[in-house]
């Protein structure tokens, strides 16, 4: 129960993040995101990629005249936001039985569409492939939670007592038939 609450005050802090920078204006958002590529960009430089390793260039207002622009960091920041959004639901959903990685993936494209919503009213534009974006950060979000549960199952080993757990002392494993005692 504790850790489902946890994660509940995780989803929470996660949605009011999302949605909480969908409310901001075009201009703090857009100056945010040329902040963070600005960051990005002297990392890249200190590493030997380039001053300007993560500027792309792109004709803004139709003027042709080609311009720096964060459009795929913010993007990038879709994906990211909303995978991590989706394996929170997933992880929530799991508690309930059923299938939780349709329902994770289901509420997250719901919430992809809220937060475009959200954007209207901030005198944002609202565009029907950012859903899609944060729908394919749900799914990968899903597929890289389903990974690392396998890789956690794999290294883990078998459960005692499940039909993989087949030890050759036969202690705590169930009965093969080749083990089952014969009436000769």
């Amino acid at each position: 129960m504790k850790h489902r609450k946890r994660l509940s005050i995780l989803l929470i802090l996660t949605l009011v993040f999302i949605w909480g920078n969908s409310l901001l204006p075009g201009t703090v958002s857009g100056a945010i995101s040329d902040g963070l590529m600005e960051i990005l960009n002297t990392a890249a430089d200190r590493l030997g990629l380039g001053p300007d390793f993560f500027t792309f260039m792109q004709d803004q207002n139709g003027d042709g005249v080609m311009e720096p622009t964060s459009l795929i960091l913010r993007k990038a920041a879709h994906l990211t936001e909303f995978a991590v959004l989706a394996m929170i639901l997933r992880a929530l959903y799991g508690y309930n039985g059923g299938k939780p990685a349709l329902s994770a993936l289901c509420t997250a494209a719901c919430c992809g569409a809220v937060d475009e919503l959200i954007q209207i009213w901030s005198h944002r534009g609202s565009q029907v492939t950012d859903v899609l974006i944060d729908t394919l950060g749900a799914m990968l979000g899903l597929c890289l939670a389903w990974v690392y549960r396998r890789l956690r199952e794999k290294s883990a080993g078998p459960e005692p007592g499940t039909a993989t757990d087949l030890r050759s002392d036969g202690a705590d494993s169930p009965a093969r038939p080749t083990d089952r005692p014969t009436d000769r």
